[in-house]
């Protein structure tokens, strides 16, 4: 298990434009300590969610490097690790399984202890699973709230396709968290056609679905900082962060534009000259964030959600 630890100082810098609140997700190679702009944006976070826990199949915890954050007192971003099953067979095995279930509440309910929260990134999984889902939040929710520890869920959108959603009904679990960040992204992934990854238009569509279940301090919006590229011909992607995206418009005679979406959208013609195939990414620049902070503001939702840190770099 590897660790690191960054001290922050005893208050958190200037609040951010907008004064939204501000949720990162942080992982164990985001946090080069010679990086301002890491710890800027530790600095800047009302919650850190920590990724590096999966939940093996009998509902015990495994640890793939998760970082730990060390708050001097005063004023410190919440520290929630995030928990994930690692595929849909460890999902089934777990939630289907009543001793299983059991033993997952056991190892979250001790994982809690050392955190101000959790926060439980389940995916995978159909609405077929959706009642097993519903029989351990129930059976976890109010451990953590006699514990004073917050439970957090990542959704997909409810105007995601159907074999992605129901999964994430919030009708059926809407009361049976604190918190929950509405992933509006991937709209468009490696297996679909190319396109963006986000929508600030089908991002509001998403809230209004939530806000009928669940109440909009409760919801933090989801904000990718991340997009990709796609190979004309062969359908071939790679995923872009800040970095890459900037070589990317390197590309001799390539455009670039505002995407209805509000993300870039830039191709690169290719040919033999830079000896790169043509190409069409679309990237979420920091127009795209500031346009998803004001959503999240217009709504009163309780603040936006960055999936991840490092992209950001």
């Amino acid at each position: 298990m590897r660790f690191v630890i960054i001290m922050l100082s005893s208050s958190l810098a200037t609040p951010v434009a907008l004064k939204a609140d501000i949720w990162n997700y942080v992982g164990f190679e985001d946090l080069p300590s010679s990086s301002q702009s890491i710890r800027d944006g530790i600095k800047e976070s009302a919650v850190l969610a920590m990724i590096g826990t999966v939940m093996r199949r009998d509902g015990t915890l495994q640890s793939v490097g998760v970082p730990t954050i060390i708050g001097r007192p005063g004023k410190r971003p919440r520290v929630y690790p995030l928990v994930a099953f690692p595929d849909r067979e460890t999902g089934e095995s777990v939630l289907r399984s009543a001793r299983h279930r059991e033993t997952a509440v056991r190892s979250l309910l001790f994982l809690a202890e050392s955190y101000d929260g959790l926060h439980l990134d389940f995916e995978h999984l159909g609405g077929e699973d959706l009642e097993y889902l519903e029989m351990l939040l129930l059976e976890l929710y109010p451990e953590m709230t006699a514990r004073k520890k917050t439970l957090s869920l990542a959704v997909l959108p409810g105007n995601f396709p159907s074999s992605q959603r129901e999964f994430h009904d919030l009708s059926r679990i809407g009361p049976l968290a604190d918190e929950f960040v509405l992933m509006t992204y991937d709209y468009h992934r490696p297996s679909t056609e190319p396109g963006p990854v986000t929508d600030v238009h089908l991002a509001e569509s998403a809230i209004q679905l939530a806000m009928k279940h669940v109440r909009a301090d409760k919801i933090w919006l989801g904000v990718p900082t991340y997009g990709y590229a796609w190979e004309i011909q062969t359908g071939r992607y790679r995923t872009l962060h800040k970095k890459s995206f900037q070589e990317f418009l390197k590309c001799r005679s390539g455009t670039v534009h505002r995407h209805r979406s509000q993300m870039l959208v830039a191709r690169c013609p290719g040919g033999a000259v830079e000896n790169r195939k043509a190409e069409i990414a679309f990237f979420p620049d920091e127009h795209l964030v500031r346009e998803m902070k004001l959503l999240a503001k217009r709504y009163h939702l309780r603040g936006t959600a960055h999936w991840r840190l490092y992209s950001r770099n």
